[in-house]
């Protein structure tokens, strides 16, 4: 509500009863009592399928900012070597002998086998280790205020879309507004031309004018008639375009209440120029080149290579095997068998160790360029928007200033100039004195004036609408509140 209550306040040239409460704002779709631009409002940044999009994106860029916050994860790995699929290949020794000692003569032959390892596990090894990243260089703080600074890029280009869609409903019912007394005139002009069909009627019936000014007379109304059905159709177009900004796909309001005669004096250039730097777009571009340089200093970070370390433990099966020998000699036959065991089945030991990449041919240089170039661009299109901003500030001034005049000349000497001059045109008439050319004439001329006052009105609070976007406030309250920055909101 707050915010609504700083938009309505930006709006004041034909908000006056903008200040009613918008209790049954969320209603008034379905209604057909009719809607003031606070309710406009209200609708608009309650319901808007836009500005909703955009508010899950902001929420995303929030997730974001949580996820840069997280440390690496342990990695936990486990490994098994030595596993056989088979009996390991044994030994075979040929031993042949011949001894000559006190006791004579001794020759002896043998042989020798050893098997190889058996089939399975019995002597693998079994390695479990943790492994951990320790980012150096700063890379998590970075990364956290890279996530913040993208964090405020989106939440103003939220800002900006907000801008958009509240400069659009504002000038949506200013078309509406206009719609509405163009059908009034339209309907008058209607009017007007019946009560000359009948005046002219009856001077015809006297005998005071010829038929053709009655055909003539009644041309002119059948004109106005067509003119009048058509503001209607323009109506209905611009009452669903209103309804639209809300997200309604039909129009279901009666019609649109608020002042539009109300035109106040233009502000001094200066001053608009000087506020023009509350613009939501430059806004914007200032949190982007924020992000841009954490993004540079971000990427020198990422240069630095991240240690890794790791401690686990080792278990390795003792080998095991039996020995065969057999033999002949001049003693006899001999025959042995044993087997070799160790004392433990398992060995058990610590393994650590720690890694660090070498930046020999990647250090990172192709994304550090690439990020110092993008923070160049990004200072070059924050300079384009600058520019742009004060152009449209220009045109936008120009304007105003030339429907404010014609407003002012049109209200104050034309209107009622051509408003008396059709009234005694029209009762010369009647008394005979005019023809009926002079009165269709003075009729065109008034209803052109008035015309003219309309398309001036519409023009005036339309770049009325404009101008705020563009300075961030409105026009005439030089004091405005403060937005506060992105991340000063909760």
């Amino acid at each position: 509500m707050a915010i609504v209550a700083v938009v309505v306040s930006l709006i004041p040239a034909y908000g006056r009863d903008a200040a009613a409460s918008p209790e049954s704002a969320e209603h008034i779709g379905d209604a057909v009592s009719p809607i003031n631009l606070a309710n406009a409002i209200v609708l608009t940044l309650k319901n808007s399928p836009q500005l909703a999009a955009f508010s899950w994106e902001v929420r995303a860029a929030e997730a974001r900012q949580v996820q840069a916050r997280l440390r690496p994860n342990p990695e936990l790995t486990v490994e098994a070597e030595d596993v056989r699929f088979g009996r390991g290949p044994g030994t075979h020794t040929t031993l042949r002998t011949l001894n000559w000692s006190a006791n004579g003569l001794s020759a002896q032959t043998g042989r020798e086998s050893e098997s190889g390892a058996r089939s399975g596990f019995s002597e693998a090894q079994f390695t479990v280790s943790l492994s951990q990243v320790i980012e150096l260089g700063g890379k998590r703080a970075k990364r956290m205020i890279l996530a913040a600074r993208d964090r405020d890029v989106t939440a103003w280009d939220y800002e900006v879309a907000r801008a958009d869609v509240l400069k659009g409903v504002s000038q949506a019912f200013v078309e509406v507004l206009v719609g509405q007394q163009r059908v009034t005139l339209d309907d008058e002009l209607v009017q007007l031309a019946e009560q000359v069909v009948q005046t002219v009627s009856a001077r015809v019936s006297a005998g005071r004018v010829s038929p053709l000014e009655a055909t003539k007379a009644e041309t002119a109304l059948a004109v106005a008639r067509v003119q009048a059905n058509r503001s209607r159709r323009e109506l209905e177009s611009v009452r669903a375009k209103l309804a639209v900004f809300w997200g309604s796909k039909e129009r279901r309001f009666e019609r649109v209440d608020g002042d539009l005669d109300t035109a106040r004096g233009i502000p001094a250039w200066d001053e608009l120029v000087q506020r023009s730097s509350k613009n939501p777009d430059l806004a914007r571009w200032r949190a982007e080149l924020e992000k841009r340089q954490t993004a540079v200093s971000a990427q020198k970070a990422a240069a630095i290579p991240d240690l890794t370390v790791s401690a686990g433990f080792r278990m390795t099966g003792m080998p095991q095997s039996d020995v065969r020998g057999s033999g002949v000699g001049l003693d006899g036959f001999s025959y042995s068998r044993g087997n070799n065991r160790s004392d433990a089945n398992w060995d058990n030991s610590v393994v650590v160790g720690f890694s660090i990449p070498l930046p020999v041919f990647n250090r990172n240089q192709g994304s550090i360029q690439e990020a110092e170039h993008l923070l160049t661009k990004a200072s070059e299109e924050r300079r384009a928007t600058d520019v742009q901003v004060h152009a449209t500030l220009v045109e936008s001034y120009q304007s105003l200033s030339s429907a404010f005049t014609t407003i002012t000349a049109l209200k104050e000497s034309i209107l009622p100039a051509a408003t008396q001059t059709f009234a005694s045109i029209n009762e010369a008439y009647r008394q005979g004195r005019f023809g009926y050319l002079d009165v269709l004439d003075a009729q065109r001329t008034l209803f052109d004036a008035r015309q003219q006052y309309l398309d001036a009105l519409a023009s005036y609070h339309k770049t009325v609408a404009e101008i705020e976007r563009t300075i961030g406030g409105s026009v005439w309250d030089a004091e405005d509140t403060p937005k506060p920055r992105p991340e000063e909101k909760k």
